[in-house]
Formats: structure tokens, sequence, C-alpha cells
């Protein structure tokens, strides 16, 4: 509301960000034992952090190349969620362990 009592409203602008080769796949999937992230060369991620079904961060890398192996075997049978992420962008991916 302005001064006199006025409301105006602004324009509605948008900005849409598109990359393109935004890539990555984990694989194997489901898995024992270790997965692996790989990501397409034309995007890093720099974090993987492993949600459980509650929602509770229960493992967290650093990504630091293409393809980054880790060890599940400390986790549960189950599904979880990889949520990969930088500073501009976040892809989740499902991973399924079964022992």
């Amino acid at each position: 509301m302005d001064e006199n009592g006025e409301e105006m409203f602004s324009k509605i602008r948008s900005a849409r960000i598109h990359k393109e080769n935004l890539e990555a796949v984990l694989y194997p999937n489901p898995t024992i034992a270790d997965a692996s992230v790989f990501i397409d060369n034309a995007y890093e991620f720099s974090s993987c952090i492993i949600v459980n079904e509650t929602g509770q961060t229960v493992a967290s890398l650093a990504l630091s190349g293409s393809p980054q192996r880790f060890s599940v075997e400390n986790l549960s049978p189950g599904m979880y969620l990889c949520r990969l992420s930088n500073n501009e962008t976040t892809k989740v991916m499902r991973l399924v362990i079964v022992k």
C-alpha cells in the first residue's frame, strides 16, 4: 500500500533458467553394498546427501569427479533419496538398497 492508501501491483515478470545436458545417473540401482554417481561433464554437482523415508539425512559426501563411488553397506534396506546439489540447482534421484 502506498503512502496515499492506494494499492498498485508490479508487472509480473519471469525468468527461466535452462541447463542443457543436466544429467546424472545413480547406479547400480537397486544396490547391495556400493553405488556410484555419474555426472555428465557438462555440469557438476558439489554434494550428494542421502535421505531416508522419514526425511532424515543418513549420509553426505562431497563429489569430486565422476563417477563417484560410495558405500551404502551401513544403511538398512529400503528406499532413499539422493539429493545432488550445488549453488544453483538440485536434482533428486531415488536409491533402493536391498540386502
